[in-house]
């Protein structure tokens, strides 16, 4: 017997009593937790990069499509690489009254979605724009991509490889982690919003300039995903990010080199204002 959706006894939701959102080096635990260079494999670890990275919803990445990111993978990465997320993308957008919001990914991220689309090249030869960039790995597959349920499944082995308890984690809970990466560094509450694909709240929404991109690329860059080095000082990595920024603002390599050996990170910082400010550097 069929019955239609009105007349089917609904499922309760069981909740989980205790949600853990993985830090930074626990979802890289999670990444490291992938072995080997098989297509599943590349597949895999590009996937996990996106929860950390990006903060997109899985529904989202779902509908991510070559033509999405070429671009900025070949001939060389270009990080932060920028995601356009529109209503087709993320269906959320329309009840939040936005039509688009961007957010990146960065270098690593990049470089591993590449190595997947490589692999995927020399299986299927030249891909489209309009192919889905996560399908399926196998060639017989009917759906057009994998799906959510794929994803959550491999979420949690991998979360059990990294030592957490996979009752807790799910895929929503990596974009979490994105969130706590946004909360642990310096960028305006807006912004972080933003990055989120949030709707700014009241009159904050018409003042905040979501056309600049390259300004909401800079402070991206100024985010801490890896996991911090033993031995290393603050002053060192907030100079890592630093040295980010000045190149996406087109400050030449020399003389980030030269200010870097001969300056600390808050003087740094002042001299790539100016320079900014007075003209000198090129366009990135």
């Amino acid at each position: 017997m069929k019955f239609k959706r009105q007349e089917r006894v609904k499922k309760i939701a069981k909740k989980v009593a205790v949600e853990i959102i993985p830090r930074r080096e626990q979802v890289h635990a999670m990444i490291a937790a992938v072995r080997g260079r098989s297509a599943r494999a590349l597949r895999d670890r590009a996937i996990i990069h996106w929860p950390l990275k990006s903060g997109v919803r899985v529904n989202c990445l779902l509908n991510w499509k070559v033509g999405l990111v070429i671009g900025q993978l070949y001939p060389e990465v270009e990080a932060p690489i920028r995601l356009k997320i529109t209503n087709t993308m993320d269906t959320k957008l329309s009840g939040y009254g936005l039509t688009y919001y961007y957010t990146f990914l960065d270098r690593e991220a990049g470089e591993a979605l590449k190595s997947y689309l490589d692999a995927r090249k020399a299986r299927e030869g030249a891909l489209r724009d309009d192919d889905y960039i996560f399908k399926t790995v196998k060639v017989t597959g009917k759906r057009p991509h994998t799906n959510k349920t794929r994803i959550l499944e491999l979420v949690k082995r991998l979360a059990a490889k990294a030592g957490l308890d996979p009752k807790g984690v799910w895929t929503h809970c990596l974009r979490k982690s994105f969130r706590k990466v946004l909360n642990a560094s310096n960028v305006d509450e807006d912004t972080k919003e933003a990055l989120m694909g949030h709707k700014l709240p009241g009159s904050r929404e018409n003042y905040f300039d979501k056309h600049d991109v390259d300004e909401v690329a800079g402070k991206y860059s100024t985010l801490k995903f890896n996991p911090e080095p033993a031995g290393v000082s603050p002053d060192e990595l907030r100079k890592q990010a630093i040295r980010d920024f000045a190149r996406l603002q087109g400050v030449p390599d020399d003389k980030i080199r030269i200010m870097d050996e001969t300056v600390n990170a808050d003087q740094m910082t002042r001299m790539i204002r100016e320079m900014i400010l007075a003209g000198q550097v090129e366009e990135a």
